[in-house]
């Protein structure tokens, strides 16, 4: 007996659609609530704050985002994010109000992509320049009501996000001064994040830079510190063991570069929010659950 999928209906207003996603059975990254809208000169300022994950893609026009102290404008071309909890205003711009897709999610995993993609609390904004970012989020907000809309909605967000970490790698930190090496300072942190003395100061020289310049160059092009994006990295790796290999969280840490397991805990926690242990009972309780629709579905 298949599982039949509930999927709440459409939700028109004025200048604006959206829909909910009910269930989707997944655990990394789950969004909810998707849509677009083109919004009114005279719109009210949205204050509030979320329990969630958001993404917002401009389209068109011009609006306000303030987060953290500081006053965002955004413009075409432009995502702006929202963190949980973070108290946020933001509103079109009176002249030339802007038009945006947007999505909401959750997920085990969601704060360690955003994290990915560069967002954080005091840089939540992001020019992307692939053609094909407005056109996964129209998609997304404009996906027509069937049962296979939770899992393209899931597919198409995954690839948005896949775009953005290969927008802010492109052309970055060059080995050396010529262009055509094949190589590059990311490529060499993701063959050596396991090695735990693996720094700056080291993956400089290898790239045959001084150590301030490259960290400034590093930041520059990749959109976070060095330390930030191998700790980001090494927790990535962590996510991988913990779902696909029985080894010990001891035995995880060393492997992803942590010489001491409770500062990977700690430092896994942080980001993912929850614990090594905590994670891993999810993973397995959710595909215990799939197991199980799975038998049902063979009946």
């Amino acid at each position: 007996m298949a599982k039949n999928k509930k999927i709440n209906p459409n939700v028109t207003r004025k200048n604006t659609f959206f829909y909910h996603i009910k269930d989707t059975d997944m655990l990394d990254l789950v969004p909810f609530e998707c849509g677009h809208e083109t919004c009114e000169c005279l719109k009210p300022k949205i204050s509030t704050r979320y329990n969630y994950y958001s993404m917002h893609a401009v389209i068109a026009g011009r609006g306000y985002y303030l987060v953290d102290g500081k006053l965002h404008t955004i413009t075409e071309n432009q995502i702006f994010a929202f963190f949980p909890s973070e108290k946020i205003e933001y509103y079109p711009d009176p002249d030339t109000p802007w038009q945006y897709y947007w999505v909401n999610f959750v997920g085990a995993k969601a704060k360690v992509l955003m994290n990915l993609c560069g967002f954080t609390q005091k840089d939540p904004v992001y020019t992307f320049r692939s053609e094909r970012i407005p056109v996964l989020f129209k998609k997304i907000a404009t996906q027509e009501n069937h049962l296979m809309r939770d899992l393209l909605t899931i597919s198409q967000l995954y690839e948005i996000i896949a775009l953005i970490v290969e927008e802010r790698r492109d052309g970055s930190l060059p080995l050396s001064e010529k262009q055509d090496k094949p190589d590059s300072a990311v490529q060499y942190i993701s063959e050596n994040y396991m090695n735990a003395n693996l720094s700056v100061a080291q993956v400089a020289q290898k790239m045959g830079y001084d150590t301030k310049y490259f960290s400034r160059l590093f930041k520059q092009k990749v959109g976070m510190t060095f330390s930030t994006y191998v700790n980001r990295l090494r927790i990535m790796k962590a996510c991988e063991y913990l779902e696909k290999t029985d080894m010990s969280l001891k035995e995880i840490a060393a492997m992803t570069g942590f010489t001491d397991s409770l500062y990977f805990s700690r430092r896994f926690s942080q980001l993912i929010l929850s614990s090594p242990s905590k994670y891993r009972r999810l993973l397995h309780k959710n595909e215990k659950k799939h197991h199980f629709f799975k038998q049902l579905s063979n009946l």
